[in-house]
């Protein structure tokens, strides 16, 4: 398997190399660091998504168990707290214990394996534009590189669409299901 792993930032701004390298029989990730954990959980979603609308591979993140000294009780604007699995020995556990955060992953990446499959059903591309319906975005914002920005009212608003309102990841999965039954 030929695997390329490039930063998420950096591929937004070289999108005409993803085309050689498939050519090249490669496989391309993305990858960037888990938010803090004082980031809206929707915004776990922003990968698989991602992903999908560059029509790469996957995606890895380099930082999912980013413990500080107090993680139970005290994380709030540690820009190192960026944890998805934690030790257990809170519950008297020996084995780590998955966060939230890792199941809302974990139900992204399912969301995203319906997108993938309607796209192979009709064709590539077909689920990112039920997805920006729902959203109100376009394909330009998924190469943005890293979070939407949060300066201006139409930023501000984008934020709120998509990390403020979990609804809207609920409508995406009905969404695609529903389309995926009838393609």
């Amino acid at each position: 398997m030929k695997l390329w792993v490039v930063n998420s930032g950096c591929l937004s701004e070289g999108k005409e190399n993803i085309a050689p390298m498939h050519r090249k029989g490669c496989d391309i990730f993305h990858y960037g660091g888990a938010s803090g954990l004082d980031t809206p959980l929707s915004w776990v979603w922003m990968w698989p998504v991602r992903t999908l609308a560059r029509r790469i591979e996957g995606f890895c993140w380099w930082q999912t168990i980013g413990w500080t000294p107090n993680i139970w009780h005290k994380h709030r604007g540690d820009k190192y707290a960026t944890a998805m699995f934690f030790p257990g020995g809170e519950f008297g556990k020996r084995e780590v214990v998955g966060g939230i955060r890792a199941k809302v992953m974990r139900n992204a990446m399912q969301t995203i394996e319906y997108a993938y499959a309607l796209d192979r059903k009709r064709r590539a591309g077909t689920a990112i534009k039920l997805i920006d319906k729902v959203l109100g975005t376009d394909l330009d914002f998924w190469w943005s590189a890293g979070r939407p920005s949060r300066s201006g009212s139409d930023a501000a608003a984008m934020d709120s669409k998509i990390l403020g309102d979990p609804l809207s990841w609920h409508t995406i999965r009905q969404t695609l299901a529903e389309a995926l039954v009838k393609a």
